[in-house]
């Protein structure tokens, strides 16, 4: 009976209302609380609340569980702030209740337009922050049912607090953002690249640990790989407070490092070091450097974020070096790259069994062959689910391993168990390690396996705000719009995409199933021609298809013949055969090619079966025995999660919506 009276005492006393702000806005979220507190409503800010010891990024996960109302302290600050982008897709995965109090007039990305669609709003930019405190005060009691009458106190104390300035004195009083440009190779060898790219990489992978510190994604860091830049500007193109910079020179068994660290807003120098040591001291060298870039913006460095940037996976140089050289291939994402990037990790694993960034790797590298090589499909799968299960065995209670087993039970539909990793992962952090897919992306694609687009859509704008110059990451951003129906944001991220690097064979496939979508005549005929030139070798019937694309039976007869012809009997190359059935009509022969797709071959890509060009062939009767066979219904009956495209109907049925 005690025990359950201090569970209640402990549920009560819990804080209902969590403030997300940026820091330079502290003084003003500062006050918001003391206004909030007065009132009676219990917060949650950092850094007052983060538990001594504990994990920072943990301790505000666990926060926003918790709370029931996320209090938005919105401004030009938070909205270049990561980490506010980071609570409020929480907050919105949780369904929270957000309330925003906007202090200025910033124009908003598209990922906080969509996290606060259906924000209360505050505006203290136009309205006066007076008022605001007082409306903010309401809207909390009123969600939280309190009927504590707001101190006529209160609206002033915020008036003083937004009208006092904020200095620079203290790091904590500005975003602590820095990008690391890429390490320029000195070595007399260019082929020593990968291992200064590496270094990189790995510094962009431990400071992205310090809970307190914002770090550009490496994808976008990179466009800027072997240019001359100026800092201030780079800085302002990335938002960031400070960009490091550096070079390594490698010579048979000695490593020479520089760095520098400067402050992006006045070019000032804060930090600079050279380091030479033999190649066995690479791992306490990176450790070194980590650290004193920390200590060098006076950040606080947990015990734990210590220990999570010490454990580097291996300590086996040989597997390390070789796992670098897998990576630099794996990223260039082609066959070829990605077969011999499979070799190298094979070898990395055998030096080092547990060492599961590279099975992690090899995971990675397979995936790209079983959508990219459908003659290779099977064994490739095989040797994907081995790699992924020894990921998360060689990594337990970690987001890499959790991440790598939700993707493994994906591939097995086991949808729900896949559910409950991706939870856990996202829970403990992100797993930016498995980044050899489409930026990271493997939840954000699993999503749309389960037809949960809009759900994808937050994750999806999350990871572009994070990498904004990745053209993957953009690519997978408007493939999740458009399965959620918002063609002109993907078509305006589409254009946008026109000046970041990469591969575009992806994009331009998904901007010609919006154009048959909702495009022009001329935007059709133009990105036909550029799908059926850039993908005629993956699918030899092109060049027939090309001359009969206004002749829809000629047409038809094609895609038909293809779907019977025993060299197209893989996942990949069925699933495009069923987009172009159903885009002259034969839906029957598109459900039949999803079926031998997803069912019998266990295609990866199972959310190509929700994407708009199927809409017709979802109105089938035996549509809903194909999501029954992938187990879909389970899924939702068992998780409650519908997503967009069903809903329940009676006890063991459902139906599509369309």
């Amino acid at each position: 009976m005690v025990e359950g009276v201090e569970e209640e005492t402990a549920r009560a006393n819990r804080p209902t209302v969590f403030i997300s702000y940026a820091s330079q806005d502290a003084a003003l979220a500062n006050a918001v609380v003391s206004v909030l507190e007065r009132a009676g409503l219990g917060c949650w800010i950092a850094p007052r609340d983060v538990v001594p010891g504990a994990l920072y990024a943990s301790e505000i996960v666990r926060a926003i569980n918790e709370c029931q109302i996320v209090v938005l302290v919105l401004s030009a600050q938070s909205v270049a702030s990561p980490h506010v982008g980071k609570e409020l897709e929480r907050a919105s995965s949780k369904r929270r209740r957000i309330i925003t109090l906007r202090i200025d007039a910033g124009a908003l990305p598209g990922a906080f337009e969509y996290f606060l669609s259906e924000s209360q709003w505050i505006d203290a930019a136009t309205g006066g922050i007076e008022q605001a405190a007082a409306k903010l005060a309401e809207a909390v009691r009123h969600h939280q049912g309190s009927s504590q009458k707001l101190s006529a106190d209160d609206s002033q104390t915020v008036a003083i607090a937004r009208k006092a300035p904020i200095t620079a004195d203290s790091p904590s009083e500005r975003v602590s953002s820095i990008a690391v440009l890429p390490f320029t190779n000195m070595s007399n060898d260019p082929e020593q690249e990968y291992f200064s790219d590496g270094i990189t990489e790995d510094i962009i992978t431990d400071l992205s640990k310090v809970s307190s510190l914002s770090v550009i994604a490496r994808n976008t860091a990179f466009t800027f790989k072997g240019k001359h830049v100026d800092i201030p500007a780079v800085a302002k193109q990335l938002k960031v407070n400070y960009v490091l910079e550096g070079s390594v020179r490698k010579s048979g068994n000695r490593v020479r490092i520089t760095g520098q660290l400067i402050d992006g807003i006045n070019g000032d120098h804060l930090w600079a070091e050279r380091y030479d040591r033999n190649l066995d001291d690479i791992f306490a060298l990176q450790d070194e450097i980590s650290q004193a870039i920390v200590k060098a913006l006076k950040l606080k460095l947990f015990p734990e974020e210590k220990s999570a940037i010490e454990a580097r996976g291996t300590n086996n140089i040989e597997a390390y070096d070789i796992y670098l050289r897998a990576q630099d291939l794996t990223r260039q994402f082609g066959i070829d790259q990605s077969q011999r990037a499979i070799a190298l990790y094979r070898r990395a694993v055998e030096l080092d069994p547990q060492f599961a960034l590279a099975w992690a790797g090899l995971g990675i590298a397979c995936v790209n062959i079983v959508i990219r090589i459908p003659q290779s499909a099977k064994a490739a799968l095989q040797e994907m689910d081995k790699a992924f299960l020894q990921t998360a065995a060689a990594a337990p209670g970690t987001a890499l391993g959790h991440t790598a087993n939700g993707f493994r039970l994906s591939a097995h539909h086991d949808w729900l168990r896949a559910d409950a990793a991706y939870a856990t992962a996202r829970d403990l952090g992100s797993a930016r390690e498995m980044s050899g897919l489409p930026g990271g992306s493997e939840y954000t694609f699993y999503l749309s396996h389960v037809g949960r687009f809009k759900d994808g859509v937050q994750v999806a704008l999350g990871n572009l705000t994070w990498d904004p110059l990745s053209l993957a990451v953009s690519a997978t951003s408007q493939y999740m719009l458009d399965g959620a129906g918002r063609h002109a944001e993907a078509e305006a991220e589409y254009v946008r995409s026109f000046d970041l690097t990469g591969d575009r064979t992806t994009t331009e496939y998904w901007a010609l199933l919006r154009a048959w979508e909702c495009g022009t005549p001329e935007q059709v005929s133009e990105r036909t021609r550029m799908h059926l030139s850039a993908s005629a070798r993956l699918l030899p019937f092109y060049p027939d298809l090309a001359r009969v694309l206004d002749r829809p039976e000629e047409a038809l007869a094609i895609i038909r013949t293809a779907c019977s012809e025993p060299a197209y009997q893989d996942a990949s190359r069925l699933s495009i055969l069923a987009h172009w059935a159903a885009r002259y009509g034969d839906t029957e022969l598109a459900l039949a090619a999803l079926r031998r797709a997803f069912v019998d071959l266990r295609g990866l890509t199972v959310g190509n079966i929700w994407f708009p060009i199927q809409r017709a062939t979802r109105c089938l009767p035996a549509f809903k025995q194909l999501v029954r066979d992938l187990g879909l219904f389970d899924y939702w009956r068992k998780s409650g999660h519908w997503g967009d495209f069903a809903r329940a109907k009676g006890a063991d049925d459902f139906e599509i919506i369309k």
